[in-house]
């Protein structure tokens, strides 16, 4: 292992919702407590970790940078560039992982004279329930032990993706990292079509919402059909779902969908150039 031990000190740089749901399901699947340190703004949210998970916290993220191994950058892209400055003399042979959308391994390495492993990782909102997908990279300077061991921090979280080139980490931003959005989009979207048309909200949204769990289950049923076999299954001709697709089709809006991915894979490339 390129740790000390096989369950290596973790520092958490910011604790917020996804650095919880990590911690969560890492203590939940055995990982000691003791071996993992958290920082904070808010010391309020520090105390409550501390006190509901019985991790470890420190005041500042150079002491809990000096006694971990591996690093992971749970804040906000806009914040990397002072946080990792302001712990630089603390790296070491630290492994990095950081979750910072936008940010690429070498605009993080220039922070630190020693080099360290950085592997860049993309989580999104359905982790904190356990649903999550996690996009992964790291390039030719993370062993195999390294990657097995943050595909270990993920596994009670979701399904994990690695991905072969960082430039694409800024499509899989957009369509997995944003992705539940969009999705949480269609379904108001719907719903305010059903309330438009007179049906009480609280239907449309019992009916929306039970309708998304059935899709979503199928699209993982062991049948392995695609979505395109599937919704052609449901589309009678001339019936009323065929009624609704051609509407879809005259507003184009697989191109509209298309256009939207191009927009967020775009600005997550302008985020890259901003932080080197």
């Amino acid at each position: 292992m390129p740790f000390e031990t096989t369950q290596p000190v973790i520092a958490f740089i910011g604790a917020g919702n996804m650095a919880k749901a990590i911690i969560t399901g890492l203590i939940n699947s055995g990982y000691p407590a003791q071996k993992i340190i958290a920082t904070n703004r808010s010391e309020q949210k520090l105390q409550r970790l501390h006190s509901s998970l019985g991790i470890s916290i420190a005041e500042t993220n150079a002491q809990a940078a000096q006694k971990a191994e591996v690093i992971i950058l749970a804040v906000k892209p806009g914040v990397v560039a002072e946080v990792c400055s302001k712990m630089a003399d603390m790296i070491n042979h630290q492994l990095i992982l950081s979750l910072a959308a936008g940010i690429t391994i070498e605009s993080i390495q220039k922070h630190f004279k020693t080099n360290p492993s950085v592997i860049r990782a993309m989580p999104n909102t359905p982790c904190l329930i356990s649903k999550g997908t996690i996009g992964i990279y790291g390039d030719e300077g993370v062993n195999s032990d390294q990657r097995s061991f943050v595909e270990s921090l993920f596994e009670n979280l979701g399904k994990t993706v690695w991905i072969d080139c960082e430039k694409q980490m800024d499509i899989v931003t957009a369509l997995s990292g944003s992705g539940p959005a969009y999705y949480f989009y269609l379904t108001e979207a719907l719903i305010k079509a059903g309330v438009d048309l007179g049906l009480d909200e609280d239907i449309c949204s019992s009916l929306v919402n039970q309708t998304a769990l059935g899709a979503v289950a199928m699209l993982n049923n062991e049948d392995n059909q695609s979505a395109k076999e599937l919704r052609i299954a449901v589309t009678s001709p001339n019936g009323t779902t065929a009624a609704a697709i051609r509407i879809f089709d005259e507003h184009k809006l697989t191109e509209i969908i298309g256009s939207a991915i191009q927009s967020a894979t775009n600005r997550g490339i302008e985020m890259s150039k901003q932080s080197e």
